[in-house]
């Protein structure tokens, strides 16, 4: 089941004490983080006698568990037009003496763009008396390429007048009557298969909506009088 957390607990330590032992390397775990957004790899049980060694795209990081619990923090900011993963590995040394070093546990870090989203209107305001008809367009100021790749989709959320959310989750709506309408869009992740998210840390803001006022006051255009000379 899919967690939302503010910080990533690794979980269990590799099974902590028996890591030493030669195990199964388990299948990548996945995390879903925000690009440019600082987020905590948190080891859980007791590590103050351990020494971590985290791999980051294969670049060796060594931590001792006595240091603030062997946190690992990152930021990553290479997700602005794709969608990035990036590769963590975690193994330790639980007994400094012994010396023996754990089979690596895999991480997967899906790092996710932040979007603004953008509204195409060919008319916000109708005449007294007329008809509201209008379509608005969303977009993306700067589309993800990759989405298909990740098996992640971005549906739109539409709000009516009165705040009320709309049943259409496409990019166009119609809209017959005045009043203000607000879009935003929001990652859904894979539900199933091999970049199933095990938990994610997403900010609130990691894509802006927009919203459009559509009014009806255009005041009806006086007929003038004609006079013959």
């Amino acid at each position: 089941m899919k967690k939302f957390i503010t910080s990533f607990a690794v979980f269990a330590l590799l099974a902590f004490a028996q890591v030493a032992n030669a195990q199964s390397t388990p299948a990548p775990i996945n995390f879903y983080v925000t690009n440019g957004e600082e987020f905590t790899l948190t080891p859980q049980g007791n590590v103050a006698t351990s020494k971590l060694f985290w791999r980051v795209d294969g670049v060796l990081n060594e931590i001792l568990g006595s240091t603030l619990g062997g946190v690992l923090k990152l930021t990553f900011s290479d997700a602005t037009t794709t969608i990035t993963k990036h590769e963590i590995k975690l193994s330790v040394i639980a007994d400094l003496l012994a010396g023996c070093e754990s089979d690596p546990v895999e991480y997967n870090i899906i790092v996710l763009p932040k979007l603004e989203l953008a509204l195409e209107v060919p008319k916000t305001n109708f005449c007294v008396g007329a008809e509201v008809d209008v379509t608005l367009n969303a977009s993306f100021l700067t589309p993800i390429t990759n989405l298909v790749t990740y098996g992640v989709e971005l549906p739109f959320e539409w709000r009516g007048p009165d705040d009320e959310i709309l049943t259409e989750t496409g990019a166009s709506l119609r809209v017959v009557k005045a009043g203000l309408y607000k879009v935003v869009a929001k990652y859904k992740l894979p539900a199933a298969g091999a970049l199933l998210p095990t938990a994610t840390k997403l900010a609130t803001n990691i894509i802006t909506g927009t919203s459009q006022q559509i009014l009806h006051n255009l005041p009806l255009p006086t007929i003038p009088t004609i006079q013959l000379l």
